[in-house]
């Protein structure tokens, strides 16, 4: 389950002599969810915090630089959307984006680096854009570190409006969906604090009231990884139990490992599906290829050994035992490969 925060009060907020006052918010910028006692203070904690601030005063810096682009590369600016003419347009419009991160300390050879650890990525954000016409969101991870700093991290989404008026939204990781509330549950990041900017409020810069929401992320991910490491580790503590089981062992080990070979099967099929649904998922340690290796070795074992082995139908011979070995062998690259979190596409503030 996801919980979400309309934080748009930190965008009625003003910074008077370096501490942030509430002035009345307008009613349209207003919105409220529905999120736990821990999330609310959570997100109250960050908003009375002077990361709140930083995190503003990014969004406005990375406004200027949206704004200023159009005249640098050529493109056509109109209600919020950028148009281009060609594709190297919106990549060199982007990478001076991306590059933004780097100016927090204004060297000329972070930028350079940084530029090139993204390279390839945005190169294949561009190329799986359909249409010229976009905007630009831009995204902020705000963490917390073990001394209770707040670690901040940025990154981009490329909103892409497709000439029938249909709209996708791209991010550096190699994902695309079809609305953004879509992608702010579906992220992969660790826990943490989302900040992220509806399209439209994007470039409300002279105001200076750009309005924030704020989201929770990663807790699910958190439970989930837990239960993914521990359950293969199961399956292959069982796989390789069984090879050795006798008697009352070979019942017990041997459908605590079917049951573990079930989970197993369930999560490569559904990482599978968000794959084929969202594209690929470049950000993990994790292909197609190993989530398939996964599902169908796992479905293997399943149904033609420790199912059938631990029910007395069949008997445990040379040909089964490697088999379980080779299962074994699976799950522990898939435990070593398999990142559930990561903060790829991103960089520090």
């Amino acid at each position: 389950m996801w919980w979400h925060e309309n934080a748009a009060n930190i965008a009625t907020r003003k910074v008077v002599r370096g501490e942030l006052r509430d002035s009345a918010p307008s009613s349209s910028s207003l919105h409220t969810t529905t999120m736990d006692a821990l999330e609310r203070k959570l997100i109250a904690e960050f908003l009375a915090s002077n990361a709140a601030i930083q995190v503003q005063e990014r969004f406005k810096k990375q406004a200027e630089r949206l704004l200023a682009g159009p005249g640098k590369y050529g493109l056509v600016l109109v209600d919020n959307i950028f148009t281009a003419a060609t594709r190297q347009q919106v990549y060199d419009f982007l990478a001076s984006i991306v590059n933004l991160s780097a100016s927090r300390s204004g060297g000329a050879l972070e930028a350079d680096q940084l530029l090139d650890v993204r390279s390839e990525p945005l190169q294949k954000l561009v190329d799986g854009m359909v249409a010229f016409h976009f905007s630009v969101i831009p995204m902020m991870l705000v963490s917390m570190e073990a001394d209770r700093r707040y670690c901040l991290k940025e990154s981009i989404v490329v909103k892409v409006i497709s000439r029938g008026g249909g709209a996708s939204y791209m991010d550096l990781d190699g994902r695309c969906f079809t609305q953004l509330q879509e992608f702010t549950q579906n992220t992969k990041l660790p826990f943490g604090i989302l900040c992220y900017l509806e399209p439209d409020s994007v470039l409300d810069v002279e105001s200076h009231r750009l309005a924030m929401k704020c989201k929770v992320v990663g807790r699910q991910l958190m439970v989930q990884s837990v239960a993914d490491g521990l359950l293969t580790a199961f399956n292959i503590v069982g796989s390789l139990g069984l090879i050795v089981a006798s008697g009352f062992w070979v019942m017990a080990i041997g459908l605590l490992t079917a049951g573990s070979s079930v989970y197993l099967v369930m999560r490569g099929v559904m990482e599978f599906l968000k794959v084929r649904r969202h594209g690929p998922l470049r950000g993990q340690r994790c292909t197609t290829f190993n989530i398939l290796l996964l599902t169908v070795f796992n479905f293997a074992s399943l149904v033609f050994v420790s199912l059938p082995y631990s029910i007395g139908t069949i008997a445990l011979r040379g040909p089964s035992k490697f088999f379980l070995v080779l299962c074994a062998f699976v799950d522990l690259w898939w435990l070593v490969m398999w990142r559930p979190m990561h903060t790829r596409g991103w960089v520090d503030v």
